[in-house]
């Protein structure tokens, strides 16, 4: 429970390390970062980690090349993850069912992917560090479309870490992150004279 109360339960890794990166729509399973050890920062795959009593893991991405930071959409159909296929970190979206076939989103570089609520849009941060998000169509076909990638108008996220520090709010109007721009520097000094004063 979000209060802390309740029994702490303990689910096994499938790897020498595991990080949570997102729940499952309806709630059973727990999609992880997982690597072969926790050194090992070339390795990666995304397991999906059963949150009922005796349940397994089972692995959603397991190439030879780093894979992590997974989202599954809202409709419980479609995979964003970070994939290195390309040499570099690049988000890709794939079917959860059916051929494994890889869509890039970003076009030159990317990281943290994060769905909007209804679907409709995907968010990433691009090499630069910059939110970027592109919409996402579903054609009778089943087959996605995905919108030309814009700029948000939000300082820069950062990149280059191995999670995602923002997120959007559920009616999509708004970005939470942290500020990572620097305060201003005071441009003056103000002195108070005769301050035992005050204190009478």
């Amino acid at each position: 429970a979000a209060d802390g109360t309740g029994a702490a339960q303990e689910h096994p890794c499938p790897g020498a390390y595991c990080e949570p990166t997102d729940w499952s729509p309806d709630g059973l399973h727990l999609v992880v970062n997982t690597r072969l050890a926790t050194t090992d920062a070339r390795s990666g795959d995304v397991w999906s980690v059963s949150l009922e009593t005796g349940g397994s893991a089972t692995a959603i991405l397991s190439g030879p090349f780093p894979e992590y930071d997974a989202r599954i959409s809202p409709n419980g159909q479609w995979l964003a993850y970070v994939s290195e296929e390309a040499g570099r970190p690049e988000v890709s979206v794939r079917s959860m069912t059916g051929p494994p076939n890889r869509l890039v989103v970003s076009s030159d570089g990317g990281n943290q992917p994060v769905w909007r609520r209804d679907g409709k849009e995907l968010l990433y941060v691009d090499r630069e560090g910059r939110l970027r998000g592109r919409s996402v169509q579903r054609q009778p076909t089943g087959e996605l479309t995905l919108g030309v990638a814009k700029a948000l108008s939000v300082p820069l996220i950062g990149s280059g870490h191995w999670g995602t520090q923002y997120d959007v709010s559920p009616d999509g109007q708004h970005v939470y992150f942290i500020d990572r721009t620097p305060a201003p520097r005071p441009s003056d000094i103000r002195v108070v004279m005769g301050w035992r004063a005050l204190l009478k």
